[in-house]
């Protein structure tokens, strides 16, 4: 690499990662705000909170990136043409090409980075992210049993019992009290236990030798005796309605998508399903295709001024942004292909570049 690449790229470098650093403290503060109110609600520990934004982190520098990218180019080169150092590079002899050249083997860098990325290293971030709000929430349940209390599980079953072991879940002379939409079931039974399931995200009371009592609305009354019975509390779609839990399609793998994509029959929820997968191919793209644009922008308007030239990103990035979201509306209503729809972005910003490097 020539000397010249080296200093370019060293420049936009710099203000790469302070673009990173700039989005990404954006993102964790939309976060943090709605993790705040987790706390309130559910009395959750600052330690945890801490540790879910750390797992939040590649989602949002899966965002961050393409953003700090483009800020690099706009105040790096802004900044060189500003201070004429660009007028000074063409006057030695050296080439469109040679300057462009660095960036453009930078983006590819990236491209292929943010692809591995998104597809195996922040589903797993946001796998342990959910795991660790159901973890939380069963601790809770686990923490608000107390022995020979009536404890308030949810907002419709009440647990009693006489024997509480923490450490291994066992419970005795137990006297569970469920409410639904037909009335409330009565159960009780000697011994019982305590389990939860961090893949389906739900937890069970798992009661044996008992005897149940069910009392309908319209007064009706049943009863009966049972040797073994399971109640399941199910929090994945609770989860999933969640705007701090909800994941979903993004926490799947490119080999655990693809296996999804080829067994749904649903077609609305496999076009949401082939949009997530190709999402991860065309956030990354997206260095690619604002890559030309930001490049004028920084030679013609000479943003020097770090005021300046994060303004003209975030415009720049916002447009693309609020095409990226037509893109997904259509494609996930069927008016356009999933590969499209994805790509709608890129495709729209990609002649802009190709003028914006030709004119430059």
């Amino acid at each position: 690499m020539k000397i010249i690449e080296r200093y370019l790229l060293r420049e936009s470098l710099k203000t790469f990662l302070f673009g990173i650093a700039l989005f990404t403290t954006v993102l964790v503060i939309s976060k943090v705000q709605e993790l705040l109110a987790f706390i309130l609600t559910k009395g959750i520990s600052p330690l945890i909170i801490i540790k879910l934004i750390l797992l939040l982190l590649p989602a949002l520098l899966s965002i961050a990136i393409p953003m700090a990218f483009t800020l690099g180019i706009i105040l790096s080169i802004g900044r060189l043409t500003e201070q004429r150092e660009m007028v000074a590079i063409k006057t030695v002899g050296i080439g469109k090409v040679e300057i462009i050249k660095p960036f453009i083997f930078f983006s590819i860098f990236l491209i292929i980075f943010l692809i591995f990325f998104n597809f195996h290293i922040m589903p797993l971030s946001n796998k342990l992210y959910v795991k660790t709000i159901f973890n939380t929430m069963t601790q809770k349940v686990q923490l608000i049993i107390n022995e020979r209390e009536f404890s308030e599980i949810t907002n419709n079953i009440t647990l009693y019992t006489d024997y509480y072991d923490r450490k291994n879940n066992l419970l005795k002379n137990i006297n569970l009290r469920i409410k639904d939409k037909d009335g409330t079931l009565f159960l009780f039974a000697k011994k019982g236990s305590f389990y939860k399931d961090t893949d389906k995200f739900l937890y069970q009371f798992i009661m044996k030798d008992g005897t149940f009592s069910k009392l309908l609305k319209d007064e009706r009354f049943f009863n009966g005796q049972f040797g073994s019975m399971t109640i399941n509390v199910d929090l994945s779609e609770k989860m999933a309605k969640s705007n701090i839990m909800n994941f979903g399609p993004r926490s799947l793998t490119r080999s655990e998508l693809k296996k999804r994509i080829f067994e749904e029959k649903n077609e609305k929820y496999k076009r949401k399903l082939l949009i997530e997968y190709y999402k991860k191919f065309s956030i990354p793209l997206a260095t690619f295709a604002l890559f030309g644009v930001a490049f004028f922008f920084a030679l013609k308007l000479k943003v020097g001024s770090k005021a300046i030239g994060i303004f003209a990103s975030v415009c720049l990035i916002f447009t693309y942004y609020i095409f990226m979201i037509i893109g997904f509306n259509l494609g996930e209503n069927g008016k356009l292909s999933p590969l499209i729809a994805v790509n709608l972005p890129n495709l729209i910003f990609i002649i802009p570049s190709i003028i914006g490097l030709v004119k430059i």
